[in-house]
């Protein structure tokens, strides 16, 4: 009986390490996918039309960052506040982002 616990628990570990990966990269060709007929950067209008996406609302649930914060987003994202975004700075700032936001203010 102990080992069969065991044995379930590393499958159970397994199933949730594969479960994990899949979400990330889905999560990342989701990303991609809305950028990808983007130009080169795009500006905060731009990026509030993305908003009515269900696509872009659910990458944003996927990461679990409630969809309202999206000007804080795009602002923290916005690193070098220049007032647009490319896709590669929108990739690595959702990464950096990933999980519950707090207040963005």
């Amino acid at each position: 009986l102990a080992i069969m616990n065991v044995v379930t628990g590393v499958f159970v570990d397994s199933v949730l390490a594969s479960a994990k990966a899949d979400k990330e990269q889905y999560l990342l060709n989701s990303a991609r996918q809305l950028f990808s007929t983007a130009e080169e950067e795009i500006d905060w209008e731009a990026f509030q039309k993305k908003m009515d996406n269900p696509q872009m609302l659910d990458f944003f649930k996927g990461i679990d960052v409630d969809p309202s914060e999206a000007k804080g987003i795009f602002s923290l994202i916005d690193a070098d506040e220049s007032g647009s975004i490319n896709a590669d700075e929108f990739l690595n700032g959702c990464v950096r982002l990933h999980g519950p936001s707090k207040a963005l203010e």
